[in-house]
């Protein structure tokens, strides 16, 4: 991992903590980039398993494709606050947390894992 990405202070917090996988385990996501382009990411490091996920650097998903310079914002998005949104009937299952990722006053999305890999969900543009 070191020798393709280099952690990122893009942002502050530069790192979340969350159970993302809803494997009752703590998760870490960290912002990255990938030292060969410098293209921006999430690298989310899984508690139990120890297995690496990236999304963005250089890996695309979804609209956030494979560099997410754009992103000026991310938080947590607890499964209390999915259950309790409005318009919550539209929103999946998560199994754990999700990263709400967003541009001031554009676009965000919400990036869970749905069991079997991490999904783009867009929530406006």
């Amino acid at each position: 991992m070191g020798k393709k990405y280099e952690v990122s202070f893009h942002l502050s917090p530069f790192y979340l903590r969350g159970d993302f996988d809803g494997d009752h385990k703590i998760d870490i996501a960290v912002l990255v980039k990938q030292r060969s382009t410098g293209k921006l990411g999430i690298a989310i490091i899984h508690g139990l398993a120890h297995k690496v996920t990236i999304l963005g650097a250089g890996t695309a998903i979804g609209n956030g494709d494979d560099d997410f310079e754009w992103m000026d914002n991310w938080q947590i998005y607890t499964k209390t606050v999915g259950t309790n949104a409005a318009g919550a009937q539209s929103l999946p299952h998560l199994r754990g947390h999700a990263l709400l990722v967003s541009k001031s006053e554009a676009a965000s999305a919400l990036i869970y894992w749905n069991g079997k890999r991490y999904v783009w969900l867009q929530q406006g543009d």
